[in-house]
C-alpha cells in the first residue's frame, strides 16, 4: 500500500528505530526504489538511534590491532594505551562527518552489531583487530581452550551483549547469578572483554570539565523511537499504541504468538492543527544527531558484507570459506552493485509474499472491537516525550530527572502527574484508570501514587508542600494490566508485583483517611486465544491520555512517545469508564490481585529485612503451589539459591528506582558469599568449562522460577 501510494504521487516519510530495523535495510532500500516516480511521489526512510561518534570510535578501537607484542596475554593495559590514541586519530572528522566515519572494518563491525550477525562482527574483530580467539586462556595456565571452554566463552559474551547492549533484564539476572558464583574463575574472559572491547575506558576526552558522553551513549544505545503516528495530508491523524506488525492487526496469529489488543484514536484535523502536528514530526525527522538517512547508513555501516556472510553461513559453509568468497565478491563495484540488486529483488519478493498472505488469511475483521466517540466540543492536545526540549531542538537529552520532566523533554509525564493529582482537588468521586500493557511505574509516577495514597513521609527528599494537604479520599485508582500468562514481557510482572506489594502494605500501615484507594487487576488468559494487552490509556477523572507511553521505566528514562490529552469530553470519559468497569467486573476476563496481596504479613516497605521476607515468601508460595499441582520442584539448595538471586536483583532495582531497569549490576558482597556457600559441585581445572556448566544450571533454575511463577 505504501509503494502504491507513492506511485500515485504521495510523498511518504517513515521514521523507525535503527536498532530494530537495521536488519531490514535491504527491504527499506528496495521499497524506496520500487516507486514509479513519474507522478512525483517517493518513499523516504530514516532510522532513529544511529551510532554516535563515540560508538563509531569504539568500533574503530575494536577493529584496530595492537602491535604483536601487546596482543600477548597480560598485555591488556599496554594494548589499550596503544589503541586508544589510534582510534582518536583515525576519527578526526568534524560535524556530521564524524557520524558517518567508516574505516572499513569499523563499518562491518557496526553492521554485524546492529543486524545481530556474529559472522560480520567476528570478521571485523579477527581480520581488522587481529584478535585470535585460539590464544585465549581461561586462567593463567596458558592451556588451549576445550570445546566446553569455548561454549562458556560464547555464552558469557552473549549474555554480556544482551545485558549491556540489548537491555534484556532476564539476561542481566542470568549474568548476575553466574558471576556471583564464578566471577573469580572467568578472569581470562573479562581480560578479553577489556582488551578487545573498550569496556574499561571512561571517556575518550578526559580533560577537565568534560562530561562523559561516551558512557551515556552506551547506556542509552537502545533508546527507541516509540512514537506511533500516521498523518495523511495534514488532515487524517491516527495515534495510539499500535505498531506496523502483523500481530497488531489480526484476530488470530497462526504462529501461536501473541495477538495484541490495542487502542488508537482517529481524528480529522483542521489545516492549522495538521500543520502543527507535521511540524513536530519534522523536528524528529531532522534531529540529525540521532536520525540517519538510508544513504548515511550505507556510509557508516553498510550491510553488504554482513548480508552476504550470513547467506553464505546458511549454506553451511565454514567461516574461513565465507570470508574468502565474500571478500572476492564485494571487491569490485560491479560485484557490489550486483549483490545489492539481487538482495533488493529478493526483499521485494518476500515483502509481496507476506502482503498476500496477510491479505488472504490474516487481516483482522473490521468492526469486531469496541469503539468510542469523543465529544464534539472536547479539547484535544497533541503531546510528546522527545529527546530534546522545545527550547533547544538540536541537543540530545539523556534520561530524565525527577520533578524536572519539562527540562528532560518528558511532557507526557508532566501532564500525567498533574492529571492524577488534579483528581484530588474536588469533593466529587473520581476514578483514575490506568489501562496499561506494561506497568512498572518509574520514580515520578511512584511519587504521585505515594502522594495520593498518603504513604510518602513528610521528611522524604521528594516530598513537597503540594502533598501536605492533599485530600484524595474521594479518588479510587484502578490499575488494569497484563498477567504473567498474557504478557510478552513476564519479568516486568515480577518487578511490578514487588513494587505494588510494597505500596499496598505501606497504605495499610499509613491508614490515612485522606488516602486514595488502590485496586490492581490483571488480565486472565482466554481459552483458545493468545491475546495480550498493548493499550496505553489513562483516565484521570474527566481527563484522558491516549498514546504510546507505558507506565514503565523505559517510557520515562529512554524512549520517545506521543499521544493526545483529551479534556472537556464527559461523554467519552463516561463511556470508556463504563468499558473499564465491564472489564474489571467480569471475573472471566480479569482478576483482582490487591486483595490477595494484602493478606501478606505486615512490614515496613523500606526495610531490607522485609524485602527478604517478601522474596522468600514469593518463592516458598510458588513451591507450595507447584507441589500441589504435581509439578516437579528443584532441590532445597536450589530453592535457596533462587531466593538469593532474586533478592539480589530486586535490591538493586529498588536502590536504582529512578534509573533505567537495564542497569542491573552485581551488588552486596554478603550475597555473593551466601551464593558461593550454596554450591556443592566439584571444581574442575577449567574455569570456563565450569562456568559453562554452572551457567546452564542457573538457567535451569531461572526456567524453574519462570514456570513456577506462571503456575502461581
Amino acid at each position: 500500500e505504501i509503494i502504491n501510494a507513492a506511485s500515485r504521487g504521495v510523498k511518504v516519510r517513515i521514521l523507525v528505530d535503527y536498532i530494530t530495523n537495521y536488519g531490514k535495510l535491504d527491504t527499506l532500500l528496495a521499497m524506496q526504489k520500487a516507486v514509479n516516480t513519474t507522478r512525483g511521489g517517493s518513499i523516504e526512510f530514516r532510522l532513529y538511534g544511529r551510532p554516535t561518534p563515540n560508538i563509531i570510535k569504539d568500533a574503530i578501537y575494536m577493529t584496530t590491532p595492537c602491535s604483536e607484542a601487546n596482543r600477548a596475554p597480560g598485555k591488556e593495559v599496554a594494548c589499550t594505551a596503544e589503541k586508544k590514541p589510534i582510534a582518536d586519530k583515525m576519527q578526526a572528522a568534524k560535524g556530521m562527518d564524524a557520524y558517518n566515519y567508516n574505516t572499513g572494518y569499523s563499518g562491518i563491525f557496526l553492521s554485524g552489531f546492529y543486524a545481530k550477525s556474529p559472522a560480520a562482527s567476528n570478521l571485523a574483530l579477527v581480520a581488522g583487530g587481529k584478535f585470535d580467539p585460539s590464544t585465549l586462556n581461561s586462567g593463567s595456565d596458558g592451556k588451549p581452550m576445550s570445546e566446553e571452554d569455548k561454549k562458556g566463552l560464547i555464552d558469557l559474551l552473549k549474555l554480556y551483549k544482551e545485558v549491556k547492549i540489548e537491555g534484556k533484564i532476564l539476561s542481566a539476572i542470568k549474568l548476575q547469578a553466574a558471576m556471583l558464583f564464578y566471577g573469580d574463575e572467568v578472569k581470562g574472559v573479562i581480560n578479553l572483554i577489556d582488551k578487545v572491547f573498550p569496556a574499561g575506558q571512561d571517556s575518550y576526552d578526559v580533560s577537565a570539565g568534560k562530561e562523559d558522553m561516551r558512557g551515556k551513549d552506551w547506556d542509552h544505545i537502545t533508546d527507541f523511537i516509540h512514537h506511533k503516528l500516521l498523518l495523511a495530508d495534514n488532515n487524517e491523524l491516527l495515534i495510539g499504541g499500535r505498531n506496523i506488525e502483523n500481530s497488531y492487526h489480526m484476530d488470530k496469529n497462526p504462529s501461536g504468538k501473541y495477538v495484541f489488543m490495542d487502542t488508537d484514536i482517529h481524528m480529522s484535523l483542521s489545516e492549522k492543527s495538521g500543520v502543527k502536528v507535521q511540524a513536530t514530526f519534522n523536528d524528529l525527522w531532522n534531529f540529525k544527531v540521532m536520525v540517519a538517512t538510508t544513504d548515511e547508513i550505507l556510509r557508516h555501516a553498510p550491510n553488504d558484507t554482513q548480508v552476504e556472510l550470513d547467506k553464505c553461513a546458511k549454506a553451511a559453509k565454514d567461516a574461513a570459506t565465507c570470508f574468502a568468497s565474500v571478500s572476492v565478491q564485494l571487491t569490485t563495484q560491479k560485484g557490489l552493485d550486483a549483490s545489492r540488486r539481487t538482495r533488493e529483488l529478493d526483499a521485494l519478493s518476500i515483502l509481496n509474499d507476506r502482503a498476500n498472505e496477510f491479505d488472504k488469511n490474516l487481516r483482522k475483521n473490521p468492526g469486531s472491537s469496541p469503539s468510542f466517540v469523543v465529544d464534539r466540543d472536547a479539547k484535544i492536545s497533541y503531546i510528546e516525550n522527545i529527546p530534546f526540549t522545545l527550547g533547544n531542538k538540536t541537543k540530545r537529552n539523556y534520561g530524565a530527572k525527577l520533578n524536572s520532566e519539562e527540562d528532560s523533554g518528558k511532557y507526557i509525564h508532566k501532564l500525567w502527574m498533574k492529571g492524577m493529582l488534579d483528581t484530588c482537588k474536588t469533593k466529587e468521586k473520581k476514578n483514575v484508570y490506568l489501562h496499561q500493557a506494561y506497568y512498572l511505574p518509574p520514580s515520578n509516577l511512584m511519587q504521585v501514587l505515594s502522594a495520593m495514597t498518603k504513604t510518602m513521609k513528610e521528611g522524604s527528599s521528594n516530598y513537597n508542600a503540594d502533598y501536605k494537604d492533599l485530600d484524595c479520599s474521594n479518588v479510587t485508582i484502578k490499575v488494569v494490566t497484563n498477567s504473567v500468562a498474557t504478557t510478552d514481557l513476564s519479568v516486568i510482572n515480577i518487578f511490578s508485583r514487588h513494587q505494588m506489594h510494597s505500596l499496598l502494605k505501606a497504605i495499610e500501615i499509613a491508614k490515612s483517611k485522606k488516602a486514595a484507594s488502590l485496586e490492581y487487576y490483571e488480565y486472565k488468559p482466554q481459552a483458545g486465544t493468545t491475546k495480550s494487552l498493548h493499550t496505553k490509556v489513562s483516565l484521570m477523572g474527566d481527563v484522558a491520555i491516549i498514546g504510546s507511553a507505558n507506565a514503565d521505566i523505559r517510557s520515562y528514562m529512554m524512549d520517545t512517545n506521543n499521544g493526545v490529552l483529551i479534556q472537556n469530553a464527559k461523554s467519552f470519559v463516561a463511556s470508556y469508564g463504563e468499558f473499564m468497569e465491564s472489564l474489571i467486573s467480569n471475573s472471566s476476563v480479569t482478576q483482582r490481585m490487591d486483595v490477595e496481596w494484602r493478606d501478606y504479613k505486615k512490614y515496613d516497605s523500606n526495610n531490607q529485612a522485609a524485602l527478604k521476607a517478601e522474596t522468600e515468601y514469593l518463592v516458598d508460595e510458588m513451591a507450595r503451589v507447584a507441589k500441589a499441582s504435581g509439578k516437579s520442584w528443584p532441590t532445597a539448595s536450589r530453592v535457596e539459591t533462587m531466593k538469593l538471586t532474586l533478592l539480589s536483583a530486586m535490591s538493586d532495582v529498588r536502590n536504582k528506582s529512578d534509573t533505567s531497569a537495564q542497569n542491573i549490576t552485581i551488588i552486596d558482597d554478603s550475597l555473593r558469599k551466601q551464593l558461593e556457600k550454596t554450591s556443592t559441585s566439584s571444581r574442575p581445572n577449567s574455569g570456563l568449562g565450569r562456568f559453562y556448566r554452572k551457567l546452564k544450571q542457573s538457567e535451569g533454575e531461572l526456567e524453574d522460577f519462570d514456570q513456577m511463577y506462571k503456575t502461581l
